[in-house]
């Protein structure tokens, strides 16, 4: 190796200590040598240079690796222990205070008008005429009478007797021997005079209606009806006597 100063020799990269070492040839011989002796102590270290510039923008995220197998499932853990009893139920608390009570019921609201009349209905069809009733007994006319007695007689029949006088009179219903009135026979007797009317029945002869076969006429202008229900029995009806 050719000789050469230490200009020409590279530069060693540092920092030394003064004990660090080196070897050093010179004419194809080599020697040991330490960095005091090559150049000489070391100086104090000077100021720090400003700091060189940041590097390049930061590169960019590589893509997420793919997600790796999930792991077994661990095994479950032991089961906890028995439930417990259920604890008593708790003593009902007490009732509440009841609340207010409502307020006085209102007055009651006036009647509303009254709606109009509807419409009157359809008149219904008119019913069947219902049979005719029997024949009445006809009267033949008045027999007035102005004595105290009176006998009846066969023109009687179906007859008005008036009985007018202002004393006490008597009008005698005879046995069918003497009068054949018929069975049905209907004679009305009216007190006109002032003398009360009695209506007798005679010997053989049954008045029905009536107390012992006779009776008065109760007042002036009133009367009774004498009806024949069957020989010598006749029953006598309206303003008369005690009925028997």
């Amino acid at each position: 190796m050719p000789d050469k100063s230490l200009s020409e020799l590279p530069a060693a990269t540092g920092p030394f200590a003064e004990t660090d070492y080196f070897y050093v040839v010179v004419g194809g011989n080599s020697r040991r040598t330490s960095f005091s002796e090559i150049g000489g102590a070391t100086g104090p270290t000077g100021p720090t240079g400003p700091t060189g510039p940041s590097g390049g923008p930061t590169g960019a995220t590589g893509p997420t690796g793919v997600t790796g197998p999930t792991g077994p499932t661990g095994p479950s853990g032991p089961a906890g222990g028995p439930t417990g009893a259920t604890g008593p139920t708790g003593a009902t608390g007490p009732t509440g205070a009841s609340g207010p009570a409502g307020g006085p019921t209102g007055a009651t609201g006036p009647t509303g008008a009254t709606g109009p009349t509807g419409t009157s209905g359809a008149n219904g069809a008119t019913g069947a005429t219902g049979p005719t009733g029997a024949t009445g007994p006809v009267s033949n006319g008045i027999n007035p009478q102005t004595g105290t007695t009176y006998s009846l007689v066969l023109s009687d029949a179906s007859k008005i007797v008036t009985m007018n006088n202002g004393s006490s009179n008597v009008l005698s219903i005879p046995p069918h021997a003497s009068v054949n009135l018929d069975t049905g026979s209907v004679i009305n007797v009216v007190q006109i005079g002032a003398g009360v009317t009695t209506i007798d029945a005679d010997t053989g002869v049954t008045l029905n209606g009536v107390s012992g076969g006779s009776g008065a006429i109760s007042a002036r202008y009133q009367g009774c009806t004498l009806l024949q229900t069957a020989a010598n029995t006749w029953v006598a009806s309206g303003a008369i006597g005690t009925v028997a």
